[in-house]
């Protein structure tokens, strides 16, 4: 079967490859972060197979955080009830310098990190992580 599913997203094949990108994106940015993980962990002398069963357990609370930042996206707000970008900045911060330690290119970390400290510095820092969103929409040009 060439593809399991089909589905019709409207007379704009636009929007099809817009869609077919942001999958990709969500496929490669994960593939990159478990690898990025295993260079951490096999750095502390573990291996990357036995990393497994715990990043697939981040990976099952995905569905759930992805419609809540759908859901919080889609209403234009960002309660920042159970969490907040100023807590993440604080533990984003410490795997920035963790991976630095270790001696991991610590790019990815970094990045997450600057769009969290950007999130802080405009004033949102009690928002939730879905306030990202606005930061990536208003890109590189207000960085």
């Amino acid at each position: 079967m060439l593809a399991p599913r089909s589905l019709f997203v409207g007379d704009d094949p636009g929007v099809a490859a817009v869609l077919d990108t942001g999958m990709l994106e969500i496929f490669f940015s994960g593939m990159t972060a478990f690898l990025h993980a295993a260079a951490l962990v096999t750095s502390a002398g573990h291996t990357a197979s036995s990393f497994v069963p715990m990043a697939v357990e981040m990976v099952d609370i995905l569905p759930a955080t992805f419609r809540g930042l759908a859901a919080d996206v889609d209403a234009g707000e960002y309660p920042g009830t159970e969490d907040s970008i100023g807590m993440e900045a604080a533990a984003l911060g410490h795997m920035v310098s963790s991976t630095e330690e270790a001696g991991v290119d610590a790019r990815l970390p970094r990045l997450l990190h600057d769009l969290a400290t950007r999130a802080v510095d405009e004033g949102y820092g009690a928002d939730g992580w879905s306030r990202v969103f606005d930061l990536l929409r208003a890109g590189a040009a207000s960085s």
